[in-house]
């Protein structure tokens, strides 16, 4: 299943946000969540245990997914003792931002230049 058919129609958003972790999901198995519009027939990558799987799934989705994984392995009380240390190992790789581009993303959305912030020092108001 391509995103372009899962997300084709729905606006930027929530609602393509939604589609995509459901076709992540469901890539990698779980399916059954999301009802039976995204219950494959087989799998592009048929990892065996569920937690390898769910820390797959994590990593493809993003660095807020992974932190929510690492979140969930402190749970030992709740996850299995195999999930939780499939999550530990959950790490995602982003991308580096030049700084003017930064800067820029500061100054049209505080109006001031980094340079007269009180986080350009150091400091906090």
């Amino acid at each position: 299943m391509e995103t372009g058919n899962v997300t084709r129609g729905l606006p930027e958003g929530a609602a393509r946000r939604a589609a995509r972790i459901a076709q992540v999901g469901a890539r990698y198995g779980f399916g059954y969540v999301f009802g039976r519009r995204f219950l494959l027939g087989r799998r592009a990558r048929d990892v065996g245990r569920v937690g390898t799987r769910l820390r797959l799934a994590m990593e493809e989705l993003g660095p807020t997914f992974v932190e929510l994984g690492r979140f969930l392995s402190t749970r030992g009380d709740v996850l299995p003792p195999d999930v939780v240390s499939e999550l530990e190992r959950a790490s995602s790789t982003s991308r580096q931002i030049p700084f003017p581009r930064c800067e820029r993303s500061w100054r049209g959305s505080s109006g001031t230049p980094w340079s007269v912030s009180s986080w350009s020092s150091g400091r906090r108001r």
